[in-house]
């Protein structure tokens, strides 16, 4: 084969040079993430990312079938969405609540979501109050003397007792300040270490602010109960603020999430591996909840009965009180 003459090499690097300056800019676009429409113009579009910690689960995007994703790839990317508008996102699978989310997509913008997913029913074990020769857990005592009741008391049983008759939760220690402090030439001693936790309450004028029904600090946010419903507080500034406080049509951030259950709420903690997820207590039974109030929340029944109440141990094991019986939910 023969070399090519100068004149063909230099036709070819100006060929070359006009195909690159006709498509750079398409390939640069491309990655912004513009597309053609129908009417071959160019439209800026969205995503949408799906956490997922649950495997071969069903997926329908719009009430169309996407896909079922796999053992090791549990999340879901869905590309090249139309901005400006909402679409329903559906998770299934046998034997769990399923996860059902409308979220609405921005331009050039991936909206997250995450999968709320728990068994439509929940296995249960009873803490039974003692222990035979065996030391196997059962609810009646051979003998009746206090000495036998003393020596064939189960004590985990007594453990899980102690906790509901426990009222108050242990107070943390308040979120250490992130920001600057203003000059000490304009600010007492006193003030500069102020934690965020306190000034923010001095912000509501709320003093001793620890004694809140329900009180809860976990990391950056802060949540009580107050008039029977949820208040959620985001203490941080906005560059690291979770995705569930972030929605509406111009995907503006809040600091403020409330849920109102429309009947009272008596106790709340948040769900074992999960800060967007709480475990709530109302008349009617034991939920879980989403804390992401964009569009519906998921709400999925943990259990349900009256006159119920609930904790958890410090191991992160979920303890139902019904009666004068204990049950722990298997996880």
């Amino acid at each position: 084969m023969k070399p090519l003459t100068t004149k063909q090499r230099s036709r070819s690097l100006l060929l070359l040079t006009i195909l690159f300056i006709l498509c750079a800019p398409i390939i640069l676009l491309y990655s912004l993430g513009y597309r053609l429409d129908d009417q071959f113009t160019l439209q800026k579009t969205g995503g949408i990312f799906i956490h997922s910690d649950i495997s071969n689960s069903t997926i329908f995007f719009d009430k169309e079938f996407l896909k079922n994703n796999g053992i090791f790839i549990r999340n879901a990317l869905i590309q090249d969405l139309t901005p400006n508008k909402s679409y329903l996102v559906e998770f299934h699978k046998d034997g769990l609540q399923s996860w059902v989310k409308e979220l609405y997509v921005y331009p050039s913008i991936v909206t997250e979501g995450r999968v709320l997913m728990l068994p439509t029913q929940f296995e249960t074990r009873e803490i039974l109050q003692y222990v035979d020769s065996n030391n196997v857990a059962t609810s009646t005592l051979i003998s009746t003397s206090t000495a036998a009741a003393s020596n064939y008391a189960n004590p985990e049983f007594a453990t899980v007792k102690n906790l509901f008759a426990t009222t108050t939760k242990p107070i943390e220690p308040p979120v250490p300040a992130t920001t600057t402090p203003i000059s000490t030439t304009t600010i007492d001693e006193e003030s500069v270490q102020k934690s965020d936790l306190e000034i923010f309450f001095e912000t509501l004028e709320i003093k001793e602010y620890e004694k809140l029904p329900n009180f809860i600090v976990d990391g950056k946010e802060v949540s009580w109960l107050d008039a029977g419903n949820i208040q959620l507080h985001w203490i941080d500034d906005l560059s690291s603020i979770p995705y569930y406080y972030c929605g509406g049509l111009e995907r503006e951030c809040i600091r403020h999430i409330e849920l109102d259950w429309g009947e009272e709420i008596k106790r709340f903690e948040y769900f074992p591996g999960r800060d967007d997820v709480w475990i709530v207590l109302v008349g009617s039974g034991i939920y879980a909840v989403e804390v992401d109030g964009r569009s519906q929340r998921n709400i999925q029944t943990i259990y349900e009965g009256k006159n119920l109440d609930f904790r958890l141990t410090p191991n992160d094991r979920i303890i139902i009180k019904e009666g004068s019986a204990f049950f722990e939910i298997v996880l």
